[in-house]
């Protein structure tokens, strides 16, 4: 994903885990953030939940991303994601949706 969106011009910054990402996004604005949702440590429901309550960052669009199905991306979307992508990743329609949400914001 990191590299299919840095050759489409997209300045992509990685993270091990949910706990990591809140760190940076305090310090670093992100356009947009693309989560998994099994993620160590702190989770990606939990991600999604602690950075639509967290002023300053409750604006940024995500992206989900589970290979659990479509009950875990409807619970992220619910949560406040703008959208849920399954595993495996279709990487076109992927880069679509991370267009369309980076051009909205």
């Amino acid at each position: 994903m990191q590299l299919l969106l840095g050759m489409n011009g997209h300045q992509v910054t990685t993270v091990r885990h949910g706990g990591v990402a809140l760190d940076h996004l305090a310090r670093h604005r992100a356009d947009l953030l693309v989560t998994d949702l099994m993620t160590p440590e702190v989770g990606g429901l939990e991600l999604i939940r602690q950075i639509r309550e967290t002023p300053g960052l409750a604006d940024i669009p995500i992206v989900a991303v589970s290979p659990c199905g479509q009950r875990n991306l409807a619970a992220a979307v619910a949560m406040g994601a703008n959208e849920g992508i399954s595993k495996p990743l279709d990487f076109d329609r992927r880069l679509k949706a991370v267009s369309r949400l980076i051009a909205s914001a």
